[in-house]
């Protein structure tokens, strides 16, 4: 059985492919462009490339042509509903028998018609479509804020010694997330794909969230990195009073990301602040990936990349917070933009990742 992976040079995508190929699994990857670094890795893993995008119908089906298992992971762009409706109605004439898609955080109201954040309401109608499709067995994959959207505390703020997020001072100790590395993600989706089919049909239908170990507030997350980097406590400022709105200005004028996206992520951070993100994965979750990666881990492996920019931590309303425009940031953002325009899953996320490692603040 080979099993097929969109989104397979993406964070979560190419986890999941990694880990079928890690298990001996017979793999195929959609991909744009096949030439690009990361999809060769895949190939040289021992995956078979498809060439193909979700606007492209004929591609999808083409790669659909045999398949019984698939993996549905298409970064957050504003024809995302299109793109992915465009793969489930593809999946069904093909007579696939198991969708797995990511999807996003699932706590109330945030992944609904009526929710605040513009991308949960896409995933809704998304959702829709494929509880709608009956020929097609699905499971969605709900995970919870990514460990790797915090490497703009790595690059962005930590130089400085600050962590900067919309929070009051009281949300920078009471709001808390299980934030989940995007690798076990990936891993959850494979191990999905991997079941026999009697044991599939307990995930049939199922939303499951997928989170973390731990919950993390701005301020635990703060004593995280000073015992990683050796600061002596209360070295790292997290910065109190910075509004939604002004964060929402922040991603867009700094790190490139659209409108529509920077206020996305801004109220995302909202439900976190609202200690809205502190719950557990899933009971069919837990049993099939007992073991999650935490964040001590992950800060761990990434705290030596922080290079202090000065020995002067970032207070509230520093100039630094709002960093300067280059002529490098002009670039990336118009690259970024681009690529919103485009189909593969995670693409947009490498884009914005970069991004905020150069000039700014957290996803």
């Amino acid at each position: 059985m080979t099993i097929l992976v969109t989104g397979s040079t993406g964070n979560v995508g190419s986890a999941c492919a990694k880990f079928l190929l890690s298990k001996g699994a017979a793999v195929r990857c959609l991909v744009r462009d096949p030439s690009s670094p990361k999809a060769k890795a895949l190939a040289d893993a021992g995956a078979t490339l498809v060439q193909g995008d979700f606007a492209n119908v004929a591609s999808l089906e083409s790669a659909l042509v045999g398949m019984d298992t698939a993996f549905l992971a298409c970064s957050n762009q504003n024809i995302q509903v299109e793109l992915e409706i465009n793969f489930i109605a593809a999946a069904a004439r093909a007579g696939l028998k198991y969708l797995v898609k990511l999807g996003t955080c699932g706590c109330e109201g945030y992944c609904s018609s009526d929710s605040t954040i513009e991308y949960g309401r896409y995933h809704a109608d998304i959702e829709a479509k494929l509880e709608s499709t009956e020929s097609l067995n699905w499971t969605v994959l709900q995970p919870n804020d990514y460990m790797q959207n915090h490497l703009g505390d790595i690059f962005g703020s930590l130089p400085h010694k600050a962590l900067v997020y919309p929070r009051s001072t009281e949300q920078l100790e009471s709001g808390a997330a299980r934030i989940v590395d995007t690798r076990d993600v990936g891993e959850v989706a494979a191990k999905l794909l991997m079941l026999d089919e009697g044991e599939q049909r307990a995930h049939y239908g199922k939303k499951h969230h997928v989170c973390g170990p731990k919950a993390w507030s701005v301020s635990g997350l703060g004593r995280l990195y000073e015992a990683a980097l050796e600061l002596t406590a209360g070295s790292i400022h997290c910065v109190d009073d910075m509004s939604e709105g002004g964060f929402a200005d922040h991603l867009e004028k700094n790190a490139g990301f659209p409108r529509w996206l920077a206020v996305a992520v801004a109220k995302n951070h909202i439900f976190w602040a609202e200690g809205k993100l502190d719950y557990p994965s899933a009971d069919l979750v837990e049993g099939l990936h007992p073991k999650f990666r935490t964040m001590e881990e992950w800060v761990e492996e990434h705290a030596p990349l922080v290079k202090f920019a000065d020995q002067t931590p970032l207070e509230n309303n520093d100039e630094r917070i709002i960093l300067e425009k280059t002529e490098e940031a002009t670039n990336v953002r118009s690259d970024r933009d681009a690529q919103f325009a485009g189909q593969e899953g995670g693409t947009s996320r490498k884009t914005a990742n970069n991004c905020i490692q150069r000039f700014c603040l957290v996803m």
